[in-house]
């Protein structure tokens, strides 16, 4: 997650400790869509799109696929495609951040050695087929 990663989501609700459910809810709701928000603005912008292939390092026979844009020098996801190893896919965006099976990245893409660099449309391709899934 954008503008703020999640591991500096804690610190910034932390401050409601003790106080009402509702204000946290609140605060809770302000951040994400402030997150939500930010990946649109990525997904709208310009930027060149770069996209990576790999394998899960937790499942040699899930796939992940990437869609990413260059942000101060770190690679930030603004699409993303797991297909499990039962075929089935699932994919994630500003649109749909994240459902119960998993969600769009929190991290930089930081783990290149475990990705390759693939074309638009392959990356096109199993966008379509997790759609297909759904």
């Amino acid at each position: 997650m954008r503008g703020t990663r999640s591991g500096q989501i804690w610190p910034l609700l932390s401050c409601f400790w003790g106080h009402s459910v509702d204000s946290f809810k609140y605060v809770h709701l302000v951040v994400v869509e402030g997150i939500i928000e930010y990946y649109r603005q990525l997904g709208r912008s310009a930027r060149p799109r770069i996209h990576f292939v790999g394998r899960s390092p937790d499942d040699e026979n899930e796939w992940w696929y990437f869609e990413a844009v260059d942000v101060d020098g770190e690679l930030i996801a603004i699409r993303q495609v797991t297909i499990e190893a039962s075929g089935d896919g699932h994919r994630y965006s500003a649109e749909h951040i994240e459902d119960v099976w998993g969600g769009l990245t929190d991290q930089a893409i930081d783990y290149e050695d475990q990705l390759e660099r693939c074309a638009a449309s392959v990356f096109a391709d199993a966008w379509d087929r997790a759609a297909s899934d759904a």
